[in-house]
């Protein structure tokens, strides 16, 4: 298994990047003096850096992503919801229904209640549990009595709601890790620009103090821990473990 991907910076990403446009402004005013030193470097890869930097300001794509995550899990919350309230009601009736079998709603999986009230995995177990003990012959009649005959059908759309929003769950943290590791790919190639930029003016402005100040790199986080950028919360290499 490979190396879990870290940005290369401490600091948030939008501050790397705004760091990022305005070193590369700078460049581009001193482009003859950084072309002296590193011919590599010229106006037509500023510009597109430039645009590049600008595009991953403009990256919105984590936080679609966990938007995403949170439209899902909405979803699943509203269909635990409603899962809880007819199961609620069902053994309500179950009980008064079968006076005369003191363990019906143990038979029904009215101990796992609690369990499923938070989980949806055990939610739909206990669902299906209870549609399978429904249809026995000797429940089915006087259940449907009393509860109405499409009952037992509002469980089964109601699992199906529910193992169709936590498959939707499902894959959209699939895709979060993909889409963060792009993004991080992304944002570590404009910082080793920037970087590189930093090292040349180094050595193109060595003897002006003032212009060095200019082109100094900034690397220290300005958020405090108890209020992480909201961006990704991916460790980076320069933090502790």
């Amino acid at each position: 298994m490979g190396r879990e991907l870290v940005r290369s910076y401490s600091m948030t990403d939008s501050e790397m990047l705004q760091q990022s446009k305005t070193f590369i402004e700078l460049a581009k005013l001193d482009i003859d003096e950084l072309t002296a030193v590193e011919p590599s470097i010229n106006l037509s890869i500023l510009n597109s850096m430039d645009e590049e930097t600008t595009s991953c300001i403009n990256d919105f794509s984590s936080v679609e992503s966990k938007n995403s995550i949170s439209i899902a899990k909405a979803d699943v919350d509203r269909t635990m919801t409603k899962c809880r309230n007819e199961i609620q009601l069902f053994f309500f009736h179950c009980k008064r229904t079968f006076p005369d079998i003191p363990s019906i709603t143990i038979e029904f999986g009215k101990r796992e209640m609690e369990k499923a009230r938070l989980n949806p995995e055990k939610m739909i177990r206990l669902m299906n549990l209870i549609i399978t003990t429904y249809d026995k012959p000797s429940y089915k009649e006087k259940l449907d009595s009393r509860l109405t005959a499409n009952f037992k059908d509002r469980l089964e759309e109601l699992k199906q709601e529910l193992l169709n929003a936590s498959a939707m769950l499902g894959v959209a943290k699939a895709n979060r890790p993909v889409e963060t590791e792009a993004r991080i790919m992304r944002f570590n190639a404009v910082w080793d620009f920037t970087r590189n930029i930093s090292e040349i003016a180094k050595i193109a402005f060595r003897n002006s103090f003032a212009k060095q100040q200019q082109y100094k790199l900034y690397d220290t986080p300005t958020h405090k821990p108890s209020q992480p950028d909201q961006s990704d919360n991916i460790k980076t290499e320069n933090e502790e473990p």
